[in-house]
């Protein structure tokens, strides 16, 4: 609705076609929710701005990471083939589809389903408690570097675009990383590399934290993880 108001003659071929899989754009029959993640990717910063100007939404800005995240769930089920899903993963999964779900005015009767699917599995994981620490530790820290590094590098206009997509490109990695410490790994590779720096440099001249900012705090919360790397 409101890339149709922006452009009322020229909606579509302006903010959708553009960024619809080639082999759809005959007769669009066979989208895949891809599309939709996309679209709102790709005219994110456009959808803020009218946002931000019509309507009473102060948290705007974080949907873009839900946006994202949503991207990442729908690739993980898409493309992997676990056979278990952890409850806190499940639980945390739930929650991004159910915000993601109320961000787009989904069917209320949809919405529901959702939120009572994610009470239930809430309820299993607090009553059982099983979780092992370390895949806590896993989630905390890539929210972590997600919040106060990549989610604000992403959501901004004026960052080159290979800064962009390098940004972009390592929040998925990282989502993908299986274990603590191969994220710790790859956090300590990237201070040290000259791709790294670059970036580093970039996300500073634009008032951005990097990683080398989170250097302390993230190596010495993960101090007995971190000390192989």
């Amino acid at each position: 609705q409101i890339l149709q108001h922006l452009s009322p003659e020229s909606w579509w071929e302006e903010y959708i076609a553009p960024h619809i899989k080639d082999r759809y754009n005959k007769d669009f029959k066979h989208l895949d929710f891809l599309d939709l993640i996309n679209i709102l990717f790709y005219n994110w910063n456009t959808i803020k701005r009218y946002i931000k100007k019509n309507y009473s939404m102060p948290d705007c800005d974080r949907y873009y990471t839900v946006i994202d995240d949503m991207h990442f769930i729908r690739n993980f089920v898409s493309h992997t083939r676990e056979a278990f899903m952890s409850r806190y993963k499940l639980v945390n999964h739930l929650s991004t589809i159910l915000d993601f779900a109320q961000f787009i005015h989904a069917d209320e009767k949809l919405i529901v389903l959702i939120e009572k699917d994610l009470k239930k599995y809430e309820e299993e994981y607090y009553l059982k408690g099983d979780e092992s620490e370390k895949n806590i530790n896993r989630e905390e820290l890539i929210k972590l570097i997600q919040s106060e590094v990549l989610s604000k590098a992403i959501d901004r206009d004026d960052l080159p675009p290979d800064i962009k997509a390098s940004v972009r490109r390592t929040l998925m990695r990282i989502k993908y990383m299986k274990t603590t410490e191969e994220i710790l790994g790859f956090f300590n590779g990237a201070l040290k590399s000259s791709r790294g720096h670059e970036v580093s440099h970039v996300l500073h001249t634009h008032g951005l934290k990097a990683f080398v900012d989170l250097a302390d705090e993230i190596n010495e919360k993960y101090a007995n993880m971190s000390s192989s790397h």
